[in-house]
């Protein structure tokens, strides 16, 4: 979220206009795959409630509270301390809210996840915000930061990843896709 807000906040810079706060929207393509943050996360509750029901099993006579103290104390050992800012950028569906709060913007602001044309949908669904008169301004783009293993796996297991390691759409040799990461908006009015 923090580079897509700063992708966003030079978009404005460069395009040089006034910014209608009221009527200004934006849209954002990500998909919600799982990143290394909430990786780490689900890890660390999910691991901790595991020990703790183990010990639970194990050794009947704890307690909850005593069985909520190694709860407690396995995650801060862990690093997984969980606040409203950790939390809200876990949530790959605010990236478009939080860049609209930062940068005080009034129109419509979410997310759209249409695979790999995510970027392309937010900036149609733009478009269709500036024709029907509810925006004056739009940022529309994409966002696409999440090389976690499980990803990786997910697209292995589909047998999706070009064998080549060369992509060539629309093509009968095309054997399959390539990932990439970035961030890019676009300002339209």
């Amino acid at each position: 979220q923090l580079l897509a807000l700063a992708v966003a906040a030079a978009a404005l810079d460069d395009a040089g206009v006034a910014v209608p706060r009221e009527s200004t929207g934006v849209i954002l393509g990500r998909g919600g795959y799982l990143t290394s943050g909430m990786a780490r996360l689900v890890n660390g509750v999910r691991t901790a409630q595991q020990l703790v029901t183990t010990l639970a099993e194990l050794v009947p006579s704890l307690d909850a509270e005593t069985l909520e103290r190694v709860r407690v104390a396995f995650q801060q050992r862990a690093g997984e301390e969980l606040g409203p800012e950790q939390a809200i950028g876990l949530v790959p569906n605010l990236a478009a809210s939080r860049i609209a709060n930062r940068l005080d913007l009034r129109g419509p602001a979410y997310t759209v996840d249409a695979a790999c044309a995510s970027s392309l949908v937010a900036v149609e669904q733009a478009v269709t915000e500036l024709a029907s008169g509810r925006c004056d301004l739009m940022l529309a783009g994409g966002v696409h930061h999440c090389h976690d293993i499980t990803f990786w796996s997910v697209f292995c297991q589909l047998g999706a990843l070009s064998r080549s390691q060369r992509i060539r759409p629309f093509d009968r040799a095309a054997d399959g896709i390539l990932i990439g990461e970035g961030t890019g908006v676009v300002v339209l009015k």
